[in-house]
């Protein structure tokens, strides 16, 4: 029978332990409703509460997500669409149709039938990701630390990470997509962004997207760095509305020197000829948008962004304009699949994969800066 002091701490325990049950729950709860679309904090990428390597509701909270939007801010962000039946995947976007302004008269007969704008077919490849990794038998049965006792299950979702990171670095770049060719390691790859968003006249050896329905060369800017200045943005921005229509905000993944250059818009530069200061007010009251120093929401006469800067982008200097309506991320099967591998005597192996392919859209709604400098 337990004494009076020892109850009392045996409550003071629970106690303890409620509270912080209750602060994680309610952290849970705040960080499920700010969760981007495609990003459930219960079953992120196939790995789900039960593979989470601690019992201690603080510590399962920062690893429910194995997807971190801070680090990933594109893959998090992108809506999921329907999941792939195969490899290849095929999409259609429609040129915009002609006015009809014409009047008809009383009585006049049906004689013609509109079809739409020419629709064009786009094609895209999938790509499966893959992380192996492994625990020394010593390692799992012998444990120091007793926050995480399953030293497998924590390696898991370390990679679980990582895998987000290696899908976020693919897409952001310019890499051709491919098709697998039976050698190892040289399976089917999709194409980066960069790739999605070829000029005109550039060579796409693989999945070309027709010319007719290309990013427009005035939403592409190729100068250098340094000349990228808000007019050229503001320019751009009216060629994408021209060419798509109205747009949502912008999503703008931007690399340090685009975001150093995206802060000159407000900064007072004695030293740059022919500078004048411009003074604004870049506060929204309703959504309580404010800079205080740097630019994170850009707000111009023909669209606003939200600028986000992304560790992944294939140069400091590259940045992507991105309308995410048209953006999709195509799973094949539910998510990340995890396999155990044969024990050969060394310990626990598994490998981690995910196959997908991801979707620009009309590649006519986004925007990109492609410095000649990069």
């Amino acid at each position: 029978m337990k004494n009076a002091s020892q109850t009392g701490a045996h409550l003071s325990a629970a106690a303890r332990f409620q509270a912080c049950f209750l602060s994680a729950t309610s952290i849970v709860a705040a960080h499920r409703a700010e969760a981007p679309e495609g990003c459930d904090p219960q079953n992120v990428g196939g790995l789900t509460v039960a593979d989470i390597p601690s019992k201690r509701p603080s510590l399962a909270n920062v690893l429910l997500c194995a997807a971190n939007p801070e680090e990933t801010p594109l893959i998090t962000r992108m809506r999921k669409g329907p999941k792939l039946k195969q490899m290849d995947h095929k999409y259609f976007v429609e040129e915009k149709p002609a006015r009809n302004t014409a009047g008809a008269t009383d009585g006049q007969d049906v004689t013609s039938f509109g079809k739409g704008g020419t629709r064009h077919a786009i094609e895209v490849r999938a790509q499966e990701f893959r992380r192996t990794y492994k625990v020394g038998q010593q390692t799992q049965e012998i444990v120091e630390d007793a926050a995480v006792p399953d030293q497998m299950a924590k390696l898991r979702m370390s990679e679980g990470k990582e895998i987000w990171k290696d899908v976020e670095s693919r897409v952001l770049s310019s890499l051709a997509s491919s098709e697998d060719t039976g050698v190892e390691d040289e399976g089917s790859k999709l194409g980066g962004l960069g790739y999605a968003l070829s000029a005109t006249g550039d060579t796409m050896a693989d999945k070309p997207i027709p010319v007719a329905i290309r990013i427009p060369t005035a939403q592409r800017h190729t100068g250098t760095a340094a000349a990228f200045t808000e007019t050229v943005l503001t320019d751009m921005m009216e060629a994408r509305r021209q060419a798509a229509g109205h747009s949502s905000e912008f999503l703008f993944l931007v690399g340090t020197t685009i975001q150093r250059r995206f802060d000159t818009f407000e900064n007072y530069l004695p030293d740059l000829a022919s500078h004048t200061v411009t003074l604004r007010n870049m506060q929204n009251v309703g959504l309580k948008r404010e800079v205080i120093r740097g630019i994170r929401f850009y707000e111009g006469s023909f669209g606003s962004a939200q600028l986000v800067i992304d560790d992944f982008l294939p140069s400091q200097k590259r940045a992507y304009g991105l309308d995410m309506d048209q953006l999709q991320l195509l799973p094949m099967g539910s998510g990340a699949e995890k396999k155990a591998l044969p024990d050969l005597g060394g310990g626990p192996r598994e490998l981690l994969k995910l196959t997908f392919a991801f979707k620009a859209g009309d590649v006519r709604g986004h925007l990109i800066v492609k410095p000649s400098d990069e």
